[in-house]
């Protein structure tokens, strides 16, 4: 146990204020050296940032090997600020790049499967759970620093689907019912459910596409696209407490090669407005296979959100914020980030439950979106 905190205590102290970078295969020693020094452990990842995507198999496998419940905390929050990154070179599968007419041909079938997601879904209810998080400094916080990112809410809401529209209701704040049915601020999202897609893929997008790398997503292999959209083609609308504007962006998306299949896809604004004191706006929605009413469609299983807020410091210098933004105006960035769970899909009353491999999950549903991987027919 000595020797552990030893090795903890030994690792390099970065600037004040400022998050140290560690790619995946850093923090995997880390985790391995830390022995039980759990507060220790915890605190060192506190003050870093991944410069790789750390995937859901990763996360689970340095899970089982974390020294404490601190230590897990703080490798799930890198992991939820990850989640925009790609994963590391070294977890590619070994595949050569699609010539050109399979790749145009692989964005082709991802097309013909927006187009028909939408209108392939039921009616159903959804709840969903959405757990705010933001690293701001916190005066007179005696609590000890084990974990970057602050707990700021819980909200539970309930989303209806119907005639393939999305309507919330706000239904706890921590566990009580609300007190009025004014909107909640700070940072939310929405269009999980098609309208991202549709943005992206369907219309008058004029989005231009990049073969980036294939990756192993849930034991299936896609192909990973990089994207931007100009501001002229798009529809992107970012708000803030003063106003709002439509903004270009850019992002991946994560597509079944056989059946067309969006599983992942990712959005990052480009060029705010200086006035709107956001250094960065990025989201990330995850799509897995759920049954409703007996029948398995892709819906969203889980997003995240990152808005980076540059506020004024007292420094006269140029810094690093704890986000890693550059700051050339003696600003600092605040990180506030959004984890949002989708559960418990129904259609008015009957059971759901998560699908996983096997004779249900690649059977498929005529009518509805294909399972990632089902090797089925994309929707017509």
């Amino acid at each position: 146990m000595r020797c552990a905190r030893l090795l903890v205590l030994a690792w390099p102290v970065w600037c004040a204020g400022a998050l140290r970078p560690i790619d995946v295969g850093e923090l995997e020693s880390i985790v391995q050296a830390a022995g039980h020094a759990d507060d220790e452990t915890a605190r060192y990842l506190a003050g870093s940032q991944l410069s790789e995507r750390l995937t859901d198999e990763a996360l689970t496998r340095l899970l089982r090997e974390s020294p404490g419940p601190r230590t897990s905390g703080a490798l799930q929050s890198l992991a939820a600020e990850s989640a925009f990154l790609s994963a590391p070179e070294a977890e590619w599968p070994l595949q050569e790049r699609p010539a050109i007419p399979e790749q145009r041909a692989i964005i082709d079938r991802a097309v013909e499967y927006a187009t028909g997601y939408v209108r392939s879904l039921p009616d159903f209810l959804c709840t969903i759970e959405t757990h705010r998080f933001d690293d701001a400094p916190r005066p007179g916080d005696k609590t000890a620093p084990w974990g970057r990112f602050h707990p700021r809410d819980t909200i539970v809401s309930e989303l209806t689907f119907e005639s393939a529209r999305e309507s919330y209701a706000v239904r706890t704040v921590n566990g009580h019912p609300p007190r009025d049915n004014k909107p909640i601020g700070g940072l939310t999202t929405w269009g999980e459910f098609g309208p991202q897609m549709a943005e992206l893929l369907l219309g008058k997008s004029g989005a231009g596409f990049r073969w980036n790398h294939v990756e192993t997503l849930d034991g299936k292999r896609v192909a990973v696209f990089d994207y931007s959209v100009d501001a002229a083609h798009s529809r992107y609308v970012v708000s803030w407490c003063c106003g709002k504007a439509l903004v270009a962006y850019r992002g991946q998306v994560f597509i079944n090669p056989d059946s067309g299949a969006v599983v992942r896809l990712t959005r990052e604004a480009v060029g705010l407005p200086a006035d709107s004191g956001m250094a960065a706006v990025r989201t990330a929605v995850d799509y897995r296979l759920v049954e409703i009413g007996g029948r398995p469609y892709m819906c969203p299983s889980r997003s995240i959100a990152a808005w980076y807020e540059v506020t004024h410091s007292e420094r006269e210098q140029p810094m690093i914020g704890r986000s890693g933004l550059e700051d050339k105006w003696g600003l600092a960035a605040v990180t506030y980030l959004n984890e949002v769970l989708f559960r418990e899909y129904r259609k008015f009353g009957a059971e759901v439950k998560m699908l996983t491999d096997g004779p249900a999950a690649e059977k498929g549903a005529e009518g509805a979106p294909l399972p990632a991987g089902s090797g089925d027919k994309p929707l017509r």
